[in-house]
């Protein structure tokens, strides 16, 4: 049971990690769009956004690490 519960923990990680991968990704393209359109604000604010999903999934990514040694 404490085998498939860590793959199970593990999987969830792994997907927490990927959407914010994902979404930091769409945050970095809106930026660019709206600098396109001369809304320098808010593209601050997707870039804001994006550098705070990598660095969380850079703590996902070190918690999955530390599970695989």
């Amino acid at each position: 049971m404490a085998i498939a519960q860590s793959e199970s923990t593990e999987a969830a990680l792994w997907t927490a990690l990927r959407a914010l991968e994902e979404n930091a990704a769409l945050d970095d393209r809106l930026a660019q769009r709206m600098r396109q359109t001369g809304d320098e604000s808010l593209a601050e604010r997707y870039e804001t956004a994006a550098r705070s999903r990598r660095q969380h999934a850079d703590v996902l990514r070190s918690m999955i690490a530390e599970r695989t040694v």
